[in-house]
């Protein structure tokens, strides 16, 4: 694109050229267009998605309404965020980071006000960055803290990089099975 108006302005194009250059500039725009569209898409379905399955939770299904769209909120801002975003791969790596990040906090919250005595006072705010407690394992109430793994964050110890044969997958998933023992053993919960 940079050559392109280079030689624009040196004078590089004349005549019919410069019109061959607007069409494809032109072409390139729509391309890039489509581009964000088709990335904003794939993130708002990764977004729902990650809220559809929080919502179907009967965790979540337990909780007050107020609390249930305490732990909407997040999401909204997001897609609202993703739909105003004009760069692809920001687009890309909000839902990602999201994912990452903040959703495991909002389970971890779930879990918590669903442990918490109603009458207590609220622990954590799903909907204010910072507010969390995320960090303590013990809430203001005295009831433990849920801490969340991403499946893909479970170290397997398998000492090779690809399955050959039926004994390597199941050499393979008696090690993921005892590596999730573990981790639950531990009082975590494995986010899928």
């Amino acid at each position: 694109m940079d050559f392109i108006l280079r030689n624009i302005y040196s004078g590089t194009y004349k005549g019919n050229k410069m019109q061959q250059v607007k069409s494809l500039v032109g072409t390139v725009s729509e391309k890039i267009d489509e581009t964000l569209k088709q990335s904003k898409q794939a993130s708002t379905d990764k977004i729902n998605a990650l809220l559809n399955k929080m919502m179907g939770m009967d965790d979540f299904k337990k909780l007050s309404d107020e609390k249930r769209q305490k732990l909407k909120i997040p999401f909204e801002n997001l897609l609202q965020l993703v739909q105003e975003q004009s760069l692809i791969p920001v687009v890309t790596d909000m839902a990602r980071r999201f994912e990452d990040d903040k959703y495991p906090g909002l389970l971890s919250d779930m879990g918590a006000w669903n442990r918490q005595p109603s009458r207590g006072k609220d622990f954590g705010d799903a909907s204010k960055p910072g507010k969390q407690d995320k960090e303590h394992k013990i809430s203001e109430n005295g009831t433990k803290t849920i801490e969340f793994v991403r499946m893909n964050q479970i170290q397997v110890e398998y000492g090779r990089a690809w399955l050959e044969n039926e004994d390597d997958i199941s050499q393979y998933l008696d090690s993921l099975r005892r590596s999730l023992h573990h981790q639950v053993k531990q009082g975590k919960k494995i986010q899928l």
